[in-house]
């Protein structure tokens, strides 16, 4: 099993399509972004082209994500309908038939919907109303729907605009655009946070469920105007993360990627006056020492296609040990500067263990274990033994799975 992020998904589509270069007329060192818009998340991928035959990418910035979607649209919509018939009547509509179709045809109008629009959005509640009150007559279903919408509009100001015709509740317009800017508002602050001009972006390539929305794109390529860079839909922006997961299998296509975060391993270092903090010192096997976040790795670091890191060994630390253990850390810092990372600093966070069988025939200095990371299509985290084994899962652990 392999894991992949979903901007990197989407980069991989994009350098598959044959039409890439010539529709878009990229070139070396063309640089440009992957923002992937779905469901719950907002992804952005940053590329340069390395090379135009064959045609290879590689990342010139990590990959960023911000938890904003399509589904806090939603989210806004069932408030209303929970507010509306009340948390517990609504929980017991939710298991209708005719509830689907009730959100099949939310769903139809969230894409629709422009700045353009000015007309009301008509949801059809008789048939939701009628399959949950089999037994009731029109006219009280009637009066306790109409009951229930003048509670609705008193209960909160934005829903002030709604009005009601028989069975039928109006949105209007200006209640779509609090939704969707709720929503955009973070993403676009998410967007300013991650791009400047000096990056010379050319193109931003937009994918994702999300990106259906006309309203969506429409503040997208505003936002990106800013910048100077020209916005572009996928063709078929809801799939294009199942086939780049395809195309991510061939892997050569992507040359290299920047890494997530710090990645590195737990260890134990003598103490040393003046550059440890005493309050972190504890003697361990008689000696004074201090646990340290052991860096292999810097985040935002290139990692070409093939690369290995150089190794970092580690000794025992007595003759009588007979395992050593590792623990997988990771960090997300952009500069951690050249001080001390203690093992107990908050912003370091543990992935997972893996122990190491010590061959205790060897010599005491020869019983080195050793880390390091290796990139071929997806970062690896690699913990050899002595000998040079691969320990845990052959093929090491992958990196870009800390996300």
């Amino acid at each position: 099993i392999r894991f992949i992020n979903e901007a990197e998904a989407a980069v991989h589509t994009l350098v598959n399509s044959h039409q890439f270069l010539t529709n878009f007329g990229v070139r070396l060192g063309c640089r440009f972004s992957v923002l992937d818009l779905g469901g719950g998340t907002a992804d952005m991928a940053f590329l340069e082209i390395s090379k135009e035959s064959p045609l290879r990418v590689r990342e010139f910035q990590n990959c960023k994500g911000i938890a904003a979607g399509a589904t806090k649209i939603d989210q806004q919509f069932l408030e209303l309908l929970a507010t509306l018939f009340g948390k517990h009547r609504f929980e017991q509509m939710k298991r209708l038939p005719s509830y689907l179709d009730l959100m099949q045809s939310f769903e139809d109008a969230k894409v629709r919907f422009s700045e353009e629009q000015k007309d009301d959005t008509v949801f059809r509640f008789s048939p939701l109303i009628a399959e949950f009150n089999d037994e009731a007559d029109a006219d009280s279903e009637y009066t306790t729907f109409t009951a229930d919408v003048e509670r609705l509009i008193k209960s909160d100001p934005v829903y002030a605009a709604i009005k009601t015709k028989k069975f039928n509740l109006m949105i209007p317009a200006s209640l779509w655009k609090a939704w969707f800017d709720r929503v955009i508002d973070q993403i676009e602050s998410f967007v300013r946070e991650n791009v400047s001009q000096s990056m010379l972006l050319k193109f931003m390539f937009l994918v994702g469920g999300f990106s259906q929305s006309v309203y969506v794109v429409d503040r997208m390529r505003t936002i990106f105007q800013d910048y100077g860079v020209e916005t572009v839909l996928h063709p078929k922006p809801d799939v294009a993360i199942v086939l780049g997961s395809v195309y991510a299998q061939q892997c050569e296509k992507l040359e290299g990627r920047c890494a997530q975060y710090n990645y590195g391993v737990d260890t134990h270092t003598n103490f040393v006056e003046g550059v440890h903090l005493e309050s972190k010192s504890q003697i361990v096997e008689g000696k004074k020492r201090v646990k340290i976040f052991s860096k292999i790795i810097s985040q935002g670091e290139l990692i070409p296609n093939g690369f290995t890191t150089p190794s970092r060994r580690y000794l025992p630390l007595k003759e009588s040990q007979t395992r050593m253990s590792y623990e997988l850390l990771f960090m997300d810092c952009d500069d951690i500067g050249t001080k001390p990372v203690y093992y107990d600093d908050p912003r370091v966070k543990k992935h997972s263990t893996i122990s190491i069988d010590l061959d205790m025939e060897l010599p005491f200095h020869m019983r080195k274990s050793s880390a390091e990371v290796q990139f071929n299509g997806v970062p690896k985290l690699i913990i050899r033994d002595s000998k040079g084994k691969v320990i845990g899962s052959e093929s090491g652990v992958t990196l870009v799975s800390f996300s």
